[in-house]
């Protein structure tokens, strides 16, 4: 009898995967699919269940490497709802005026709930002047309707300005802070000179 040739055999057929159009489907499912129909085309055996364990965990793998973001919704439940830009329960995060730092707008999404209640601090209670070394000038414009126009600015350009200024606090609200403790500590001053000088006058008479 006659050996056949590998050109009279009858074709191997080829299983392409295929994943119905009909509905979304997700990475598990086109996976799946994709692994079924390799398999196919490997000797007739029950493969099912080595195609799912395959695609499952191909399917996590290209997720895990993938995350999804996260909606705000769902970064509550994971307890990720606060932020330092997001005002306390019960209060409002607002500018109560126009702030500028360096000539540069400060924006009320930029800054957190505390350098706002810090800004509006500086506002109402520090004077212009100079302060920390007089490092720091801070002037105010009034603009009318109550509403103040903020300047803090100080040097930046050189080694030694950016020195002075991380001295006085890496973040923002730290330095805000420094200028609220000096102004302090500048009314102090002034309130116990004017004490000893009038102590001084009420002792001559």
């Amino acid at each position: 009898m006659a050996k056949k040739s590998v050109s009279d055999q009858a074709p191997v057929e080829t299983v392409t995967p295929t994943v119905p159009a009909s509905q979304p489907v997700s990475v598990a499912e086109i996976v799946q699919a994709a692994v079924a129909a390799a398999l196919q085309n490997l000797p007739k055996q029950d493969n099912s269940d080595l195609a799912k364990a395959i695609s499952e965990g191909s399917a996590a793998a290209i997720e895990a490497a993938n995350p999804k973001p996260l909606t705000p919704g769902k970064r509550k439940q994971n307890g990720w709802g606060k932020t330092p830009f997001d005002a306390p329960a019960g209060k409002t995060k607002v500018l109560n005026h126009d702030y500028f730092q360096n000539d540069a707008p400060i924006y009320i999404g930029r800054v957190s709930f505390d350098e706002c209640e810090m800004l509006n601090r500086i506002a109402k209670e520090v004077p212009d002047g100079k302060y920390c070394d007089n490092f720091i000038t801070i002037t105010k414009t009034d603009q009318g309707s109550g509403r103040l126009k903020v300047r803090i600015n100080y040097p930046a350009k050189t080694m030694d300005d950016k020195n002075r200024a991380q001295k006085l606090g890496y973040s923002f609200t730290q330095r805000l802070n420094a200028i609220v403790l000096d102004a302090q500590a500048q009314k102090a001053a002034r309130l116990a000179r004017l004490k000893a000088e009038l102590a001084e006058a009420n002792a001559s008479e």
